[in-house]
């Protein structure tokens, strides 16, 4: 009887092997590269490698922080002085009320506005890292940052796929290449040499690119539902023809539109003298509106990790409501509202904010390199395009 042997492995199946090996080797190759990643537990001290010049461009880093889709575009926010009657009427974490300052900021400091960065297309994503123990994106306060708490909390900007997202608003472990934006870069969004130079020193050109082979975002387990308080906000102006505008008559629309989203708790408060202006409040929720320009704004603390499905269309039905109840009320005055409807600005409309945000002088941002940021990620897919043809 012949003698027969046996393959062991398939001709299929030691095809598929040739083809897997390589991978395999990459991906180990990866891995291990990743166990030599800059390493740091903290935004500020990143900022401080930055300054020293221990960290530079082009390197790999393991940073731990809390990614996010929404960002603070802007500054010079049109907003209240106060929160309301009583120390309670903003929601979110509390500041520390056995200190006088810490009573102030209680009493007067809102959260900073805040709105969803765009995405970029090709499953990019822009987002900004938060360091773990922040809860919040910052205040909006009437005293200076050294007493009423960071305008804007340490953070840093960054490019992540969209198989990351699932794993933001916890706190992370997250890996990507350090990139920097240059002056040219900047420039055409309004950044001068000299505030480019202030910008370098503080380590503030530089974005984590987490898109390539070396970006991950590991989650650590336990957080997930953390808070992450701003606030969503729309500011806008009155331009009209054919008479004066009663003060009056913007009060009671604006208060209507108010209680047909917050209930029967929401309270009108009039202030008189050189900076007359009318609140309209309830808790976490106020609306605004200056008699000299006129001006108005409305703004709503928000957890935007865990409550923005739930607020944005809330807040879309209180702007909804307020510029219907205007356009009556410019009516019935017999005036012609010539920038009917239209918003200044509006956090929870990003698409339009982001490119309002291209078109404003340098002195109106808080950030440009949200800007810079999409336009390397834009350059950088103009460059892939053309090598590939």
């Amino acid at each position: 009887m012949p003698s027969a042997t046996f393959n062991i492995l398939s001709p299929s199946i030691n095809a598929d092997l040739s083809q897997c090996i390589p991978s395999w080797v990459k991906r180990l190759g990866v891995d291990f590269g990743k166990l030599s990643a800059h390493k740091f537990e903290s935004i500020p001290q990143l900022r401080k490698a930055l300054q020293a010049g221990t960290l530079k461009s082009g390197q790999l880093v393991a940073l731990k922080c809390r990614p996010s889709r929404f960002s603070p575009f802007l500054r010079n926010h049109f907003v209240s002085p106060i929160i309301g009657h009583r120390s309670d009427m903003r929601r979110g974490p509390q500041f520390d009320p056995r200190h006088v300052l810490g009573l102030i900021n209680q009493i007067q400091s809102q959260w900073t506005p805040a709105g969803i960065l765009p995405y970029l297309g090709d499953d990019i994503y822009q987002a900004v890292l938060i360091d773990p123990d922040s809860p919040t994106f910052g205040t909006v306060s009437l005293l200076p940052p050294p007493f009423s708490g960071p305008a804007f909390v340490p953070h840093l900007n960054a490019l992540i796929r969209g198989d990351d997202l699932q794993l933001i608003d916890g706190v992370c472990t997250v890996y990507g290449i350090l990139r920097h934006a240059d002056q040219s870069n900047l420039e055409q969004f309004g950044v001068d040499t000299e505030h480019y130079e202030i910008m370098r020193q503080k380590g503030e050109l530089y974005f984590l690119d987490c898109t390539g082979e070396y970006g991950e975002c590991r989650k650590h387990p336990g957080t997930d539902h953390l808070g992450l308080w701003g606030a969503m906000y729309a500011q806008g102006h009155f331009e009209f023809t054919g008479g004066e505008l009663s003060v009056a008559s913007v009060e009671e629309a604006s208060f209507d539109a108010m209680k047909s989203t917050f209930g029967q708790e929401v309270i009108l408060n009039r202030s008189q003298g050189q900076m007359a202006n009318t609140m309209i409040y309830c808790k976490g929720a106020r609306f605004t509106l200056s008699h000299q320009h006129p001006t108005y704004s409305l703004h709503m603390d928000t957890d935007f990790a865990n409550e923005f499905a739930e607020n944005r269309p809330k807040f879309d039905r209180t702007m909804e409501k307020l510029l219907t109840n205007f356009e009556q009320a410019f009516n019935a005055n017999g005036l012609e509202w010539t920038n009917a409807r239209d918003v200044d600005f509006n956090y929870a409309n990003s698409s339009d904010t982001i490119t309002l945000l291209e078109k404003l002088p340098h002195e109106s941002r808080e950030n440009s390199l949200v800007n810079a940021v999409a336009d390397w990620h834009r350059s950088r897919k103009l460059i892939k395009t053309s090598s590939e043809d």
